[in-house]
């Protein structure tokens, strides 16, 4: 490792200053990473975001689109696409989702004159007006190992076969339950045939839209309100993190810093590193602190989408589409320093080359300054 020679004589001892190793500083970067993260995490969700939400209309407008909600799916309601049995869970999506696909089921496997249960075909041959071989197109593309194909129940579709009945049966007989491989088989109706097939009926719909008379307005336009709340509250989200994380990275990278004669962040602090400059060997003054603060925000920026993943979950995090550009450009530039720093003759990053730093280990400053007679 390239070192550099203090060709002065301390006490008759002569003491070599060289860089930290690239492990050191890779722990280091991934120190100030997790701190950074922690740090922002809990700023946006004990302060800033709480703050937002505590904003006037906030609370209107989450009111307002949980009417759409309940509007929209009364629609579904009103035109026999979806059931419930509760009123307590009317508005459970999943819930009703659940009790819509028994039905249906029950409709195969116990009784086809029960019309009302077949959702698809009040669906797509009542109200939309296509041929029952249309929806039986579909049934094939999600379900072809449920269905004769040589036998029909009364509304045209294709019959369930009989083993697929007999697996089933015992889910609608009372005192009785399902076997093992009926389990499997009920959730696997459930998530690929069902609701593979009501996603197709909602396509539909987004299409062709859907109206009701108790409803002031249509599906597709209760979906644009909800879809207009959707944005504004994951633009809020977007700049509560961005927020968060500026005042994290002036705590971690500036105010820590500053208030310190070495000009150490907290990580380097914990892990027993410090910058000096190579003229020397003295601490970085407070005007270089800013120049290392603008740095390590812009290299820390990779964890910027996921400040916000306590309340927004890891689906939500993908959502916020700016934040994830500019981690991902981050993420590059971090990538560029890690090259530069490894094939850099004296270890040296860009900001480290625009200071004229390097980064050493505490323990070799100060044996320096010790025999400088520095006292500490």
């Amino acid at each position: 490792m390239e070192e550099i020679q203090i060709n002065k004589e301390i006490e008759k001892k002569e003491i070599n200053i060289y860089p930290s190793k690239i492990g050191k500083r890779i722990l280091v970067y991934l120190a100030d990473l997790i701190l950074c993260l922690l740090l922002s995490a809990f700023i946006f969700e004990i302060i800033v975001f709480p703050t937002f939400k505590a904003l006037p209309g906030y609370a209107d407008k989450t009111q307002e689109v949980s009417n759409y909600y309940r509007a929209r799916m009364g629609i579904l309601y009103k035109n026999e696409l979806l059931t419930y049995k509760n009123e307590d869970e009317k508005f459970d999506m999943e819930k009703s989702l659940e009790i819509t696909s028994d039905n249906l089921l029950s409709y195969y496997v116990l009784d086809d004159t029960n019309k009302s249960n077949e959702i698809f075909y009040h669906y797509f041959c009542d109200i939309r007006g296509k041929d029952v071989s249309y929806l039986n197109n579909i049934y094939l593309e999600f379900g072809k190992d449920y269905l004769d194909e040589t036998k029909f129940t009364n509304l045209g579709t294709y019959k369930f076969k009989e083993d697929v009945i007999e697996l089933f049966k015992p889910n609608f007989v009372e005192g009785d339950e399902l076997s093992e491989k009926g389990k499997v088989e009920y959730e696997h109706f459930e998530s690929v045939f069902f609701l593979n097939i009501y996603s197709e009926l909602l396509k539909d719909i987004e299409e062709n839209d859907l109206t009701s008379e108790d409803n002031e307005y249509t599906y597709n336009e209760y979906t644009d309100f909800i879809n207009d709340f959707d944005a504004y509250y994951w633009n809020a989200v977007t700049i509560c993190s961005v927020i968060s994380f500026i005042l994290s990275s002036l705590v971690l990278f500036l105010i820590i810093p500053l208030t310190n004669h070495k000009g150490r962040t907290l990580s380097e602090m914990i892990l027993k590193v410090e910058h000096i400059y190579i003229k020397d060997i003295s601490y970085i003054s407070k005007k270089h602190v800013l120049v290392m603060f603008l740095f390590n925000t812009l290299n820390s920026m990779p964890i910027l989408f996921i400040v916000s993943m306590a309340s927004s979950g890891f689906g939500g995090v993908l959502s916020l589409t700016y934040l994830l550009v500019f981690s991902l450009v981050s993420l590059l530039f971090v990538i560029f320093e890690l090259i530069w720093l490894i094939f850099n003759r004296l270890n040296q990053s860009p900001k480290e080359i625009i200071t004229k730093t390097i980064l050493c280990d505490t323990k070799l400053v100060d044996e320096y300054y010790r025999l400088r007679n520095y006292e500490f």
